[in-house]
């Protein structure tokens, strides 16, 4: 399932145009988070015959990349959630005769536990590489815009922008500021004690046998 989210991922920013979802010309009308933080701005952001005409012409542009940018990150969140979710599962004792220190003395379970968080991981970093944070936010606004007060408004929309908004990562990631990716990271909460297991497995086993 993992894999199958990255490929999604992948499929996605191949097909988005990120170049009009940052139309200079459109950007009135394609505002990013910064409007939710004023009351009343997300209903003005159409006002009056020339914005309206610059917005309908951006919907016909946007809106379906703006939802297929919300969905895969959804399905980002619901993996992030369930891995979350298994991995406090285990350590509760819910699956008798499992333990996480014992999954990473297996032989698959030293794969696959590792596995599925490097997925989640990678999933995080391509998605800030290959769908920008202002790109995001744009395209979850106008979602927004086009979904809200209808049957197609998703449950989760606030949680997707709390965990995807802009992580101001530069295009030279050679001039990051300190803590990134770990503040971005930190946004999905896995268990530490699991992700502390997870590295020293990774630091002391080969996990593979490739050296045998």
């Amino acid at each position: 399932r993992g894999h199958a989210v990255v490929a999604e991922l992948q499929r996605t920013a191949e097909a988005v145009d990120a170049s009009a979802l940052n139309e200079p010309r459109l950007r009135s009308v394609l505002p990013d988070f910064v409007v939710f933080r004023t009351e009343g701005a997300i209903d003005r952001v159409a006002n009056g015959p020339e914005k309206m005409e610059l917005d309908e012409e951006s919907r016909e542009l946007n809106l379906d990349s703006s939802a297929r940018i919300f969905r895969v990150l959804a399905a980002i969140k619901k993996y992030a959630i369930d891995l979350a979710r298994l991995i406090d599962d285990i350590d509760a004792g819910a699956f008798v005769g499992y333990s996480l220190e014992g999954i990473l003395r297996d032989g698959q379970g030293a794969c696959l536990l590792p596995e599925a968080v490097a997925l989640l991981g990678t999933m995080l970093l391509v998605s800030d590489q290959r769908l920008p944070g202002q790109t995001r936010e744009r395209a979850l606004v106008l979602f927004y815009r086009c979904t809200v007060g209808t049957s197609n408004e998703p449950e989760d929309f606030a949680d997707v922008c709390r965990l995807f908004k802009s992580t101001g990562r530069p295009e030279d990631l050679a001039t990051r500021k300190p803590g990134y990716p770990e503040s971005y990271f930190s946004r999905f909460l896995l268990q530490k004690e699991a992700i502390r297991l997870v590295i020293g497995k990774l630091q002391t086993g080969d996990i593979y046998e490739a050296s045998r």
